[in-house]
Parts: structure tokens; sequence; C-alpha cells
């Protein structure tokens, strides 16, 4: 546990540091799984429109055994993208196979032409800003052991129920920094 912990302050501090006026990032994160095997300690998300990348960190206790997947449903302005990719494909050792203890997930990945294009440079200081971010942890038994949902902020616009009492959220300070592995896989669903 203490190893999660420095990590959890090695990236707080890289966050804060790398916290720019040309991202948008999550301050808080709501648990959305209705029975979680996973309890998650932190959660961080930025998306970076002028160079389209996307980047989260995700920390916790797995009580899950066995093949997952990762799942990122992805939203801004009424579109809504998702992206599905093996861990064991892109280097996520702590979910290659899932097993029960601390789990650290830290993702980067561009974003395709149609989601970037629903951010305008103007979102980035628009106070209506409607982005929002989920990540699912899917279990090969067909259920998600694992799932926090989060909203953007571009620090203009703080949205309304980024953090719910009782659902696990907790106050971020800023975007993560990014992970090495990298994916282009996005599917547009409209």
């Amino acid at each position: 546990m203490a190893r999660v912990a420095t990590y959890i302050a090695a990236m707080t501090f890289l966050a804060r540091a790398l916290a720019t006026a040309d991202s948008l990032y999550t301050t808080a994160y709501s648990n959305c799984a209705d029975a979680s095997d996973f309890t998650i300690s932190a959660f961080n998300a930025s998306l970076t429109p002028t160079n389209k990348t996307f980047a989260y960190t995700l920390d916790g206790e797995s009580s899950y055994s066995g093949n997952s997947s990762v799942v990122i449903e992805f939203s801004a302005n009424g579109s809504v993208a998702t992206e599905a990719f093996d861990p064991c494909i892109v280097g996520i050792a702590s979910l290659c196979p899932a097993s029960p203890g601390p789990v650290t997930v830290a993702y980067n990945a561009q974003v395709p032409a149609q989601v970037a294009s629903a951010f305008s440079p103007s979102v980035l200081t628009s106070s209506a800003l409607d982005a929002q971010v989920r990540v699912r942890l899917h279990g090969g038994d067909g259920r998600d052991f694992a799932c926090v949902e989060a909203n953007f902020t571009n620090g203009v616009a703080q949205q309304g129920n980024e953090s719910q009492s009782g659902s696990g959220g907790e106050d971020n300070d800023g975007p993560p920094s990014s992970a090495s592995a990298t994916s282009s896989n996005w599917v547009t669903l409209m």
C-alpha cells in the first residue's frame, strides 16, 4: 500500500506541474459500477485538444481475478466515442490478467478527429463546458468489475455533479501526466 501512496503523491505532483491552460481535466470522480470488485483511491484524466491526446490514471484495490479489458467512453457536446482494448497489449501489467490487490493504470491515447472536432479553441475558456469520461474495467465473466466517471472542467466551468457524497468522489488537482502507451482505435458511436 505504501507503493500506491507514493505513486499517488508523485502523480499529484506531476499533475500540478503539467496542468496548463490548453487542457481539460477532471477534478472529481464517482463510482459508476453497480457491484464493484474495485475500490477506487484516485482517478485523474485530461484531454488536450491542441495535440489531440487523452490521458488518465486510475489507482485502487481489486478483488477481481481473471481476464479483463478496458473500455473508455468519452462524450463531448453530444458526441460519444468508445475505445476498448486489451490491457496486456498496451502493457498494463496490473490488469494482465487482473488479480486481487493494488491496481495502477496509466494510459495515454490519441483521440480521433471526430472527437477532437467537438473541441474548438473556445472550449478551453467556455463556462458552458459539457464533457465527460467513463472508464470501465470489464471482466472476462461479462460484467464490469470497476467503473469510474468524471466531468471535465477547463478551470472556468465547474460541473455541478463532479463529487457525489457516498459514491467515491475525490478532489484532484489537475490532469494526469502522459503515460507511455498510446492507442488510436476509437470508434465513434452516434
